[in-house]
């Protein structure tokens, strides 16, 4: 499931029980010039071709889902 990158941040905060950060406002991208600017902007992606094209699956539907398995210590 894609997500923006708000939505993505503001999962990862809620779980490790912190607030979620503010987003950078548009006019501070605008002055770190367009590399800032292309950085500051929510791409999504698909993993759909990779998925059609081999064995490869996500473990869990969506990022929300992994964050306990990814942010649980070895």
């Amino acid at each position: 499931e894609p997500v923006t990158r708000h939505e993505w941040v503001a999962s990862l905060a809620k779980a490790l029980g912190v607030a979620t950060p503010r987003p950078m406002p548009a006019w501070m991208a605008k002055l770190g010039g367009s590399t800032i600017e292309l950085l500051s902007r929510s791409q999504r992606i698909s993993n759909r071709k990779l998925r059609d094209h081999s064995d490869w699956a996500p473990a869990t539907p969506c990022i929300r889902d992994a964050w306990p398995a990814i942010l649980q210590p070895e």
